[in-house]
């Protein structure tokens, strides 16, 4: 055998070891590459998990995660819901600021328009639920001008705030963290560079996104696809393919629209007729026919004699395969159908009152838990500024932030509680236990009248106005009644109701 021979039957069997298609690897009962989880065909038609797939969070270019996360969101409401709809119910009703009398009440609610302040919180949840993460930039004028200094609260005055504006994830790279375990700040950043100025912390209202891990752990257990803030992640990362599902089902369901009536006209020696002057006529004659008979589509074919034939497409269970993906996202966004949807619960005796009061506690623990904090922070710097540094610590131990409940008590419910808790506290006070003006206390901050009033005053209160409280309101004329014998002589002994 000749050595050029040797050579062909080489190469020969080199190119027939590359055409056979090498054996997909197995680790356990995982493919290291998903089903089509990497290709535009992956339709879910075999359920393993995949290495990777289009969801943006397997790619490592956060910049295109953040666009392809934001495109989403700016081209289907089914994400824009899911971002949003949280948000602005938290943000439905302005918080009530207690512990300040009216007139300070006032100057803070107008400073807080001045500065957009509600507004510009919402703005920044929303980025942290769209992107993971955002942060609100304090402005206030100080000695000390340079904004990696921490900022010193005790030196804010009046009229020191100037600004707060709010800081998209772009804007801010190279977090600093705090690295000692025996520090209270420990794995939180203490400085971020905004547009390449190096800023405290402490200047800054910051939303985390809440990070499952700390900054170092992200690093080995999120293989490297980690927001490069060390924030969180977009609550639409675990909702990518369900969102994309439920669009294409739709897309399919409209498609099928466009197949509703189609008609086909057959007519014989087709390409015949089209040569000649009086075939064109003919075939003109066939189209103005289909025309007539379908305004949507209708083909002119080669067919057998002449015959119009009509097909339709059928929608059978379609409907209740789209509402079942909308429902799908629904449980998987913790939004009640009801208020994601607008759609009437089902099933026998339901009312969907249940979903939505547990909907709205959790709504109430957001508030309490992640916005709580941000306001108070807030309004140190914010009350100082409009109120002056002493006339502000002077109010602050008696301020406070409360949330209006979501869930609202219907009137009959309102009128039984404000009936149990009159006859505790006739109760308690009967058994010596509170005092008179502790009643009244009470019963003025439970908003059961429509005036406040105090000891002093029972004796005239005979005929109050009530909030149509019905047998409530009888029970609360017994109160009254009781308090205005122990209010006249506190050491009378009160005589049973």
């Amino acid at each position: 055998m000749t050595i050029f021979s040797k050579m062909i039957k080489s190469l020969v069997k080199q190119q027939q070891v590359k055409n056979v298609k090498p054996k997909r690897k197995k680790v356990g009962n995982t493919l290291t590459e998903g089903n089509g989880g990497n290709t535009m065909q992956d339709r879910g038609a075999i359920q393993v998990p995949s290495s990777w797939s289009l969801n943006p969070y397997f790619n490592n270019n956060y910049y295109y995660r953040w666009q392809a996360l934001t495109l989403l969101y700016f081209t289907s409401w089914e994400a824009r819901k899911i971002v949003q709809i949280p948000v602005q119910d938290a943000f439905r009703i302005k918080p009530k600021l207690v512990g300040v009398n009216e007139d300070e009440r006032v100057i803070l609610l107008n400073a807080c328009d001045k500065y957009d302040l509600f507004n510009k919180m919402r703005r920044g949840a929303i980025q942290e639920r769209l992107l993971g993460g955002s942060a609100i930039l304090i402005g206030v004028a100080e000695e000390q001008d340079d904004p990696s200094v921490p900022l010193n609260i005790d030196n804010v005055d009046k009229d020191d705030l100037k600004f707060l504006n709010v800081i998209s994830l772009n804007q801010m790279q190279k977090p600093e963290y705090c690295t000692d375990p025996f520090s209270e700040n420990y794995d939180k950043p203490e400085y971020y560079s905004i547009n390449g100025t190096r800023t405290h912390v402490s200047r800054m209202i910051v939303f985390d996104g809440e990070p499952l891990f700390n900054y170092s752990t992200q690093r080995l257990m999120q293989s490297f696809r980690i927001n490069p803030q060390g924030f969180g992640e977009s609550v639409l990362v675990p909702l990518w393919d369900s969102i994309n599902r439920c669009i294409g089902t739709q897309q399919a369901g409209y498609q099928l629209i466009s197949k509703a009536s189609i008609t086909l006209v057959k007519a014989e020696q087709l390409l015949n007729l089209e040569g000649t002057k009086m075939g064109e006529i003919a075939v003109k004659q066939l189209q103005e026919m289909a025309e007539m008979i379908s305004i949507y589509r209708a083909a002119i074919i080669k067919g057998k004699g002449v015959e119009v034939e009509e097909s339709g497409a059928s929608f059978g269970s379609v409907p209740e395969l789209l509402m079942s993906y909308l429902q799908i996202l629904s449980a998987a966004s913790d939004i009640p159908a009801s208020r994601f949807l607008g759609q009437a619960p089902g099933g026998l005796n339901t009312t969907g009152d249940g979903d939505l009061e547990n909907y709205y506690n959790a709504i109430a623990s957001y508030q309490e838990t992640r916005l709580d904090p941000k306001y108070e922070k807030l309004f140190d710097i914010l009350g100082r500024s409009v109120l002056g540094k002493e006339k502000w610590l002077s109010i602050r131990p008696k301020f406070e932030i409360e949330f209006e409940p979501l869930w609202n008590l219907k009137e009959t419910e309102k009128a039984q509680v404000d009936s149990t808790v009159v006859s505790m506290l006739r109760g308690l006070k009967n058994d010596g236990i509170i005092p008179a003006e502790k009643v009244v206390d009470e019963i003025n901050s439970k908003k059961i009248f429509l005036t406040e009033f105090s000891t002093d005053e029972i004796s005239d209160m005979t005929d109050f106005n009530y909030n149509n409280l019905g047998e409530a309101g009888e029970e609360a004329d017994k109160a009254i009644g009781e308090l205005k014998n122990v209010g006249d002589n506190p050491k009378q002994e009160a005589k049973t109701l």
